[in-house]
């Protein structure tokens, strides 16, 4: 939800790599390793996996609206 609403979500997919889920669709989740500086797709299962295996932790922020 935070993603399609344009705000990043860092993920954790190791005890020392965390990266920033930048997209998704439905076959795919997008995600971009600052460290490499490069994005990978992966297969929602294969995502949906790594982030299970490593606690299923996730940062974002949200924004304070008015109405």
């Amino acid at each position: 939800y935070q993603v399609s609403k344009g705000n990043p979500v860092i993920a954790k997919v190791s005890d020392t790599v965390n990266v920033v889920i930048i997209g998704y669709n439905s076959k795919n989740t997008i995600l971009y390793y600052p460290a490499l500086g490069e994005a990978k797709y992966y297969p929602s299962d294969d995502s949906r996996e790594l982030f299970e295996e490593n606690g299923n932790v996730f940062i974002t922020y949200l924004e304070n609206e008015t109405e």
